[in-house]
């Protein structure tokens, strides 16, 4: 059996530059288990909140940025895989609609938290 690294919490939250960073770097679960690649983070208002993992060749699903640690080419994300697979899929390279975002909120139970800001 491969064994796991241990992911630590980082001391402060990546900035925008360590998370554009990690785009090409392989994602996984909670437990280690390979996800798939970030391919794109994503804005809400001024910040960096989604990352768009592509899982399969043609299936790309948000993944929020809140408590994703980043370390030697991999990105560790808190969910479990059911989870994680189970996410609102989306289009790579298209703008994020409301609806998108209030599904993806809502499946990862960070609704009021992830919500565009007021104009």
């Amino acid at each position: 059996m491969k064994a796991r690294t241990v992911h630590h919490l980082q001391s402060h939250p990546p900035t925008d530059e360590e998370l554009l960073a990690w785009v090409g770097w392989r994602a996984t679960d909670e437990l280690g288990r390979a996800l798939g690649r970030v391919e794109d983070a994503y804005r809400v208002g001024e910040q960096l909140r989604w990352l768009l993992i592509r899982s399969r060749r043609t299936h790309h699903l948000l993944v929020p940025v809140r408590d994703a640690v980043g370390s030697e080419g991999s990105v560790f994300l808190p969910y479990t895989h059911e989870q994680l697979v189970s996410a609102p899929e989306v289009k790579s390279g298209t703008v994020l609609a409301d609806r998108t975002l209030k599904a993806a909120a809502e499946h990862y139970d960070l609704e009021e938290k992830t919500q565009r800001p007021d104009p």
